[in-house]
């Protein structure tokens, strides 16, 4: 496994999460990382916003063309989409093959518009959450929020309001996603003896 590389998916083009990445790279508080992207839809934004980057461009599982991603490059790896559409899902599937492929080692989901994704691709997509809990074939799931103060992790995620209440009645479900919770933050975030708090019923329930 690349122990360095993160896939960062492209998101929403037209939304603001690329534009953050492209402004912390070139400040240098954020590197190691391959943007997943069309080349050409990419560009184009670049062109549009007048932004100027010096990319290099992964079109394959090369281990070697990854072990030579560094900070003196925007590095994208190129995917096949029609339309800005299609380039925000297929670049949410193309990261979770690069990281099954131990070519990355995590992936940073840029926001995306999950009504637009569900209307013009997916039918079935409701978050990128549940996306890759699909995919990865998993019961138990858990978004996290993480500041070096406090980590945040909702119970409940993309779910209609009235549904909340029927889904934390049912206490197996409550005391597998706390249990998931507890070994993520032993494995990824080296915290030994994590204290939880169950703080209240605050849905994440999407933008509308």
């Amino acid at each position: 496994m690349n122990k360095k590389i993160i896939a960062v998916t492209i998101g929403d083009i037209n939304g603001i999460g690329i534009e953050i990445l492209i402004k912390l790279w070139k400040t240098k508080k954020i590197n190691n990382f391959i943007l997943i992207t069309n080349k050409k839809l990419f560009t184009k934004y670049l062109i549009n916003k007048k932004i100027k980057l010096i990319i290099r461009t992964i079109i394959n599982y090369d281990k070697n063309e990854f072990k030579k991603i560094n900070n003196k490059y925007f590095s994208i790896f190129d995917i096949k989409a029609k339309n800005n559409n299609d380039n925000t899902y297929n670049s949410l599937l193309e990261s979770y093959k690069l990281n099954n492929k131990n070519l990355c080692k995590g992936i940073i989901t840029l926001p995306l518009n999950k009504n637009i994704i569900s209307k013009k691709i997916n039918n079935k997509f409701v978050g990128q959450t549940e996306f890759f809990e699909k995919l990865n074939n998993k019961k138990y799931t858990n978004m996290i929020f993480y500041s070096k103060k406090i980590i945040v992790s909702p119970l409940t995620t993309h779910i209609p309001i009235n549904n909340i209440n029927k889904k934390l009645k049912n206490m197996n479900f409550i005391l597998k996603k706390i249990e998931k919770l507890i070994l993520t933050l032993k494995n990824d975030f080296s915290i030994k003896n994590p204290k939880i708090a169950l703080a209240g019923l605050n849905p994440h329930a999407g933008e509308n």
